[in-house]
């Protein structure tokens, strides 16, 4: 194994010119389109990223109620949320496909309904379990069970709550965001993450008429939705 510790580069390269669109994050992406299928009213979001895993999220959500569309120019339009008063099982082939999918769950969450991904996917690292999603499902009341990459809302009304996440990462943070948002009261999320793209969640959900602000790793968010103007 090399003990080298100094890197050496001689060279010219020509400067690089010409222009590159840059789209949005992923991981600020998905939460966002989760707040905006939540919305009643037509939503318009923009520089949305043209990956898979975005494709697998709206589809999911379309399994929920959700009804978008994709343009060309990287924006999915949202035509308002239309939940039925049933269990959902979100299709396995689905969810299995990414991480990102536990953020179907925030659109029947939001209406204590009951509802499962039978098979979670992304990049399973050991620091990274699901526990912290399932604190940020059952702060609010709801009954829970989580059996290896499977989720399930069980029961019980949400309802506006004060606990603790202990989240260092993005999505169990940006999952109780949105349901907090969505429900009508004061939450206070304890220990939550102090990741960049969370704040992008919580801009949006002051979009969206809910009041939401950081105090170190606490959020204090109030709502519910207000009705605005597409962004």
């Amino acid at each position: 194994m090399s003990t080298c510790t100094t890197l050496y580069v001689k060279g010219s390269t020509p400067a690089l010119q010409g222009n590159l669109h840059v789209p949005g994050s992923k991981n600020s992406a998905m939460p966002l389109l989760t707040l905006a299928a939540l919305q009643a009213q037509p939503v318009t979001v923009k520089q949305v990223p043209g990956i898979s895993d975005i494709t697998h999220l709206l589809e999911l959500l379309s399994f929920a109620g959700s009804s978008s569309s994709v343009n060309q120019g990287n924006q999915v339009i949202f035509q308002g949320l239309h939940l039925k008063n049933e269990p959902y099982t979100f299709p396995q082939a689905l969810s299995s496909r990414l991480r990102g999918a536990i953020y179907a769950l925030a659109l029947p969450a939001s209406r204590g309904l009951r509802a499962r991904l039978e098979s979670i996917g992304g990049d399973f690292i050991g620091s990274r379990s699901f526990t912290p999603h399932l604190r940020a499902l059952a702060g609010f009341g709801l009954q829970v069970s989580g059996q290896g990459s499977a989720v399930a809302i069980t029961g019980g009304h949400p309802r506006p709550s004060e606990f603790s996440i202990d989240d260092k990462g993005i999505t169990a943070t940006s999952l109780a965001i949105i349901i907090a948002a969505s429900l009508d009261g004061e939450s206070i999320i304890k220990d939550a993450s102090l990741e960049t793209e969370c704040d992008d969640v919580l801009a949006a959900a002051r979009h969206f008429g809910a009041q939401a602000e950081r105090d170190g790793r606490s959020l204090i968010i109030k709502g519910p939705f207000q009705s605005t103007d597409a962004p």
